[in-house]
This record gives C-alpha cells, structure tokens and sequence, in this order.
C-alpha cells in the first residue's frame, strides 16, 4: 500500500534543497514553552570557497540545524545551530530519518519521535498526526533531476507528549505541533525581499498557513500562499493577494540593528478574517550566519480575533526573514550566493561543525515601538 506521507518524509539527495522543520507549543507543571527544531540540506554543485575553490570534493552536501527553545513563562529564548560538511550528519531516502550529531527525527509505527538539546536542556517528544499530510505546493514530479518542481507538505496538526529536561529539571510535557517539509530545485532566497510565514492552530480544529514572500516593495509576490485546514483536513486555498498583513508593533534589535515587526493584523474580507497575533517575547532573534548565513526572527504567538465573522483563539508560530539581507551584512556566503568566503571557512567550520552556537537571551534591550 502507498505511504504518501512517508513517500514526501523521505530525503532526495538528488534535488538542490529540502528542509524538515518542527515547531510547536508544551506545557508541564504549570510551565509553557515553545520550540523550533529544523534540518536543512542543500547540495554543493557551485558552492566556491574564495569564489575558486569548489566543496563539492569535500561534500556533495551543506547540512544545517537549528534547535530554539522558548521558556514562556520565565521569559528565556535558548537556541543554538549548527552545520556539518561531514559525517556526523544526514537523511534517509528509505525511511524517515534525519539527524545531526544527537539532534534526530524520525517516523515509527506510530508518530514520530523528536530528539534535541542544548546545554541543561533535553526535549524528547512523541509526536502523532491528528490530520492527514496536506500539500500546499507542487510542481512537476518531485522526483525528476532537473526543472524547477517545488513541493511543500505539513503535518498542521501532531498531538506531542514527553519529555523536557531543563535547567536539570525533568518535566513531562503535553501539547501541539506542526510540522513542514519542502523539496526540490529552488533557493531558500526565492524571487524577492524575503517572508513572514505563519502557522496558526485555532482552538476550533483549524489550521491557518500563511506565506507572505515579500518582493522590493515589501508586496506579497507570486510565491505567496494562504491556506486554510478544516477540521477534517480539508484545504481552502485563500486569495493571497487579498491577505493584508499589517504591522502593530516593530522592535530592533540590540544585537544587530535589524527592525521588526512585533505584532500583526491579518485580514481577508472573503473569508471574514481578522486576526491579531502578538508574540509570547520578543527577543526571538536567530543570528545563523554560521551555519543557514541568516538572521531572521522566530518565535511563538497568540492568536485572536474572527474568523468567517465568528470569534476565534488559538497559537502558533511566526518567522520573519530577510528584513535586512544577510549579503550586505556579511558580504560572504548566503544560499542566494553561492560562494564561501575564506574568512568564513575559518571563522565558523570548525566551532559550528562540531559544537554548535548555543545562545541565551531575555525580553532585555527590546524595545517596542
């Protein structure tokens, strides 16, 4: 019998790029916590180091981690990420399972399983799909070598229970999560500025997925998409060009300067929505320029207002990227320019590669406006 979800979990080495990405929301003895945990792949074929050397001799792969885990309740942001043009990493194209040093993901009969860590911190969680995989995007044949095919899938929906070791704590956790995977011939900097993408879970059973790709004039581009998951998984695809995402609040950041925004309305008249999302924190800066070269905000929301005019609450997650672009910062390497600069080789490969970047920030120095 064909497994389409396994079909779409499983890695293609053979495509350019793919991702698998988690994030979701916990709660255990009175506590709330958020977490992000994605892998990235992304093959070597014109990736220079000084613009002459080429890695693929060294790797036919990149591969990336970042591990983000939000304390809500005591307002304290950990992440740390990671890279590795070596062995201490990959994927399977027979099952599922992808994994970096101990950071792992994986299916089994019954869900899938989560395992990350950060100095004094341990997450593993079961993780079962409430819904059927729902595919947002595809192009082509997902496994043809060569073209422009493009497919992103998600789990909107996964009941998660386990474990949390924090601060050497341990606590047993329960709550949702969603999980995202895209693959195929593409750059993680499409056609334009960058993106605010949204994964919202109502308390009514539904999901909300917005990906507002951004062109010069911060417009939504052809790359936009908004979905909407009914309870028994259903799609409705919204018009994204009649999705207005407006910003309440900015707030810039102490460590590099970046503006963001910090608050959200979402609107579109033909389904009646009007949602307010406000961030949990607001220190949810992620500086990747060791492992993705990115620097973009990520973290958890509350959501509330209505929906198909009736009232609505629920959670999620918001990424915010390319608010300033990584080229001009580094002036070295970033997916949307292929080429490692010297400098970077040493500064970062071997303390990336090996030990991570582990990082620790409060709501200090960030400042709404």
């Amino acid at each position: 019998m064909f497994d389409y979800a396994h079909h779409n979990l499983r890695a293609r080495d053979h495509l350019q790029t793919e991702w698998w990405y988690y994030h979701g929301h916990l709660q255990g003895a009175g506590r709330r916590f958020g977490f992000h945990l994605v892998f990235f792949r992304r093959r070597t074929d014109s990736f220079r180091i000084g613009r002459v050397l080429s890695v693929r001799p060294i790797s036919k792969h990149i591969r990336s981690g970042h591990f983000a885990l939000t304390d809500i309740t005591t307002g304290v942001f950990r992440y740390d990420h990671r890279r590795s043009l070596v062995g201490n990493a990959g994927a399977q194209s027979d099952c599922y399972r992808v994994w970096m040093r101990d950071w792992v993901v994986g299916q089994t009969a019954g869900g899938h399983e989560l395992h990350a860590t950060l100095p004094g911190v341990a997450l593993d969680l079961h993780l079962q799909p409430a819904k059927p995989l729902v595919c947002h995007r595809r192009h082509d044949s997902p496994d043809a070598p060569h073209g422009n095919e493009r497919t992103h899938v998600s789990f909107t929906r996964m009941h998660a229970a386990g474990q949390l070791l924090i601060d050497d704590k341990p606590l047993t956790v329960t709550g949702e999560a969603w999980m995202d995977r895209e693959f195929g011939h593409f750059s993680l900097w499409p056609q334009g500025c960058g993106w605010d993408w949204f994964g919202i879970q109502l308390d009514d059973e539904r999901e909300l997925m917005i990906y507002y790709v951004r062109d010069a004039m911060s417009r939504p581009s052809s790359a936009a998409i908004a979905v909407l998951v009914q309870p028994d998984g259903g799609l409705q695809f919204l018009p994204a060009g009649q999705i207005q995402m407006i910003p309440t609040a900015h707030t810039i950041s102490p460590l590099t300067g970046i503006t963001y925004p910090l608050g959200w309305r979402l609107c579109c008249s033909g389904v009646g929505m009007d949602l307010a999302v406000e961030p949990f924190l607001r220190c949810h800066e992620v500086d990747a320029r060791g492992s993705t070269y990115m620097i973009y905000w990520e973290g958890p929301v509350r959501v509330e207002g209505t929906l198909e005019d009736r009232p609505v609450r629920g959670c999620g997650y918001v990424e915010v990227v390319g608010r300033r672009s990584p080229r001009r910062m580094l002036g070295l390497y970033d997916f949307g320019h292929e080429n490692l600069g010297m400098l970077d080789v040493l500064a970062f490969e071997h303390r990336v590669t090996w030990w991570g970047t582990h990082v620790v920030r409060s709501n200090r120095g960030w400042v709404l406006t």
